[in-house]
């Protein structure tokens, strides 16, 4: 997975100039898949831009995955950027941005 996620870094910060995290991808995850294109977006838009797209790659993951992300306390923050760097990176994989090396 490590090897995938240094992808997306490098396409993120090639591509777009910014810092990859799970947020800053999952904002552009959002911005691609409601078809926002270039448009300035208020901190309510960026919210849905971004609640949107935490939904929207829950179908990039494995029933377990899901299962675990469900059952994530507060605590668990770690476990939950696992989760969804998973899920970003199938989402990239779908999208032939980024071939998966599957390190792990």
């Amino acid at each position: 997975m490590e090897n995938d996620w240094n992808q997306i870094i490098t396409y993120l910060k090639k591509s777009f100039k910014i810092e990859a995290t799970v947020s800053n991808a999952l904002f552009l995850i959002g911005v691609n898949e409601l078809g926002y294109g270039f448009k300035k977006l208020d901190q309510q838009e960026k919210t849905k831009v971004i609640n949107f797209a935490s939904i929207y790659i829950m179908k990039f993951l494995s029933s377990q995955d899901k299962k675990k992300l469900a059952e994530a306390s507060e605590d668990m923050n770690l476990a939950e950027d696992v989760i969804y760097k998973k899920a970003i990176i199938n989402y990239f994989e779908y999208k032939g941005i980024i071939k998966s090396k599957k390190d792990d």
